[in-house]
């Protein structure tokens, strides 16, 4: 009984306290202020002549156009669907522009065959996709042309087109995450 008692007046104690710094803390905040909020008359501010500026850029882009950290790169490889399936071919095509050093867009074009085990025919496809990448060594260690190693991260949508076993062609749309050493 003793010490729920005791407890319940630290708890009211440090209660006490909080209050007393939350409202010293309100009339000095109070007694700095000394325009109304909301003020543009006074302060000489208006967000509104600033809402269609062209936005800050990076001090590394500072004088960014399109097309200015354009990229490139092309691939091919083999690719399984399963541990039983046959391997497939797939060929790819990518372009993408760095906006900032952080940010950047690539659009991709896939071609190939794939198998969904080893007594079914290849299904072939095509493929178009849209991803917003991200530099997370840029983001975390600052901007170096010269690096030779980043990690980059992607997010993207697909559309591929199928022909299916069955002679017919298929639609798939599908959403992406990928990691690019």
């Amino acid at each position: 009984m003793n010490k729920i008692y005791r407890t319940s007046i630290c708890g009211r104690l440090l209660g006490a306290l909080m209050l007393a710094a939350a409202l010293c803390c309100h009339f000095q905040a109070g007694a700095k202020m000394t325009y109304k909020l909301n003020d543009t008359v006074r302060t000489g501010f208006n967000a509104l002549d600033y809402v269609l500026q062209k936005p800050l850029g990076s001090p590394v882009f500072e004088n960014k156009r399109f097309g200015d950290h354009f990229f490139m790169s092309a691939g091919a490889g083999f690719s399984m669907t399963s541990l039983h399936s046959r391997p497939g071919l797939r060929l790819d095509y990518s372009f993408g522009d760095w906006v900032t050093p952080v940010h950047g867009w690539r659009l991709n074009f896939d071609l190939g065959a794939t198998s969904v085990g080893s007594g079914y025919p290849y299904h072939f496809f095509g493929s178009v996709s849209a991803d917003y990448l991200m530099n997370f060594t840029t983001l975390l260690r600052g901007y170096r042309p010269g690096r030779w190693f980043e990690l980059i991260g992607g997010l993207g949508v697909e559309y591929q087109r199928v022909r299916l076993k069955e002679g017919g062609w298929g639609n798939e749309i599908g959403v992406r995450a990928s990691m690019q050493a």
